[in-house]
């Protein structure tokens, strides 16, 4: 859930919802979102953009290394033990950071307190397997990254995976493994997929992802069909009892603004466009001209200047005076 103000004609801010599977609410730090959710969808999952999370941090001082490091590590953290080694970091040098967290960010936005039952990714358009083709190419991916992962199986579909003397237990029967990326996102991890290659290298992933993912799922969720709609001149006109008048629109004073505002931690040096290098050679090269028209006599607004001789010592003191006023430093 997200909104953006209108700038053009009709003024106003214009909201936007995109659903998924309507288990989650996620949006920015919105005061309006926040009583709305409690109110409309109360016990609903509410997770909040750590984007707008770090924005408001720094507007309140808590801004530098020891804060954006450590926030966004905690915030894409998977476990809950990784998420306090975090936050520890910054409870042992700001205390202070973490009430005021408390008390302006109550809701969750780091992924070890996401809900296990919400899964999010991307969606393919092609559909002619079990498992949407898009996660079957994902996972083919991260195959080629477990090289490193060392395997030792402690019994009937269960089995520790160690990588770089961190140790992760896979249960492939439940489906889940201790860095608990395989519960929140539905898609085996990288401790799985090591797993289950050490197994059988002809194995059918669609046995090990959720079935959010499945084809099955995706076809259920876009079955219901729009009903057409005609045109404007054809719909009908209710009596309402009183008429409602156009907003009364005045353009602001000055000249309408063509770029966003942009907010006070963004960058707002001018980048270098498409030509912006080419004007300011063409400029150097018109100033460099105009400086040989003054020197030869030409380019004035009266004609061209009488042209001295070069034994004239009027002549060489005009160069001379020309050449000293190019070299005097710009204030």
């Amino acid at each position: 859930m997200d909104g953006t103000h209108l700038t053009g004609r009709s003024r106003g801010v214009l909201a936007c919802a995109v659903a998924v599977d309507g288990l989650v609410i996620s949006a920015d730090a919105s005061k309006g979102i926040e009583a709305a959710v409690e109110e409309v969808y109360p016990g609903v999952e509410h997770r909040e953009c750590m984007r707008h999370l770090w924005k408001n941090m720094k507007k309140n001082g808590f801004s530098g290394e020891l804060y954006g490091k450590n926030m966004w590590c905690a915030a894409k953290s998977y476990t809950v033990s990784k998420y306090d080694y975090f936050m520890g970091k910054i409870e042992e040098k700001d205390p202070s950071a973490l009430e005021w967290l408390h008390d302006n960010h109550p809701y969750v936005w780091s992924r070890s307190k996401f809900f296990e039952d919400c899964k999010r990714t991307k969606i393919g358009s092609r559909m002619s397997r079990v498992i949407i083709p898009s996660i079957i190419k994902y996972l083919n991916g991260r195959t080629k990254s477990i090289k490193d992962h060392e395997v030792l199986i402690c019994g009937a579909g269960t089995a520790e995976v160690t990588v770089n003397k961190f140790r992760n237990a896979v249960n492939l029967e439940l489906k889940t493994c201790s860095c608990r990326v395989w519960q929140l996102t539905g898609k085996p991890c990288s401790h799985a997929l090591a797993y289950i290659a050490k197994l059988s290298r002809e194995v059918q992933m669609d046995e090990f992802v959720h079935d959010y993912f499945s084809v099955e799922r995706f076809r259920k969720a876009y079955a219901g069909t729009f009903s057409p709609m005609t045109s404007k001149d054809e719909w009908s006109k209710p009596d309402l009892g009183y008429t409602i008048h156009k907003p009364k629109l005045r353009r602001k004073p000055g000249r309408p603004r063509k770029s966003r505002i942009k907010p006070y931690d963004e960058c707002k040096c001018k980048g270098r466009g498409k030509g912006k290098g080419k004007t300011k050679r063409k400029r150097k090269e018109n100033l460099s001209a105009n400086a040989t028209g003054r020197r030869s006599g030409r380019g004035t607004r009266g004609g061209r200047r009488p042209v001295h001789s070069s034994n004239d010592p009027m002549r060489e003191e005009f160069v001379h005076n020309t050449e000293v006023r190019e070299k005097e430093p710009k204030l």
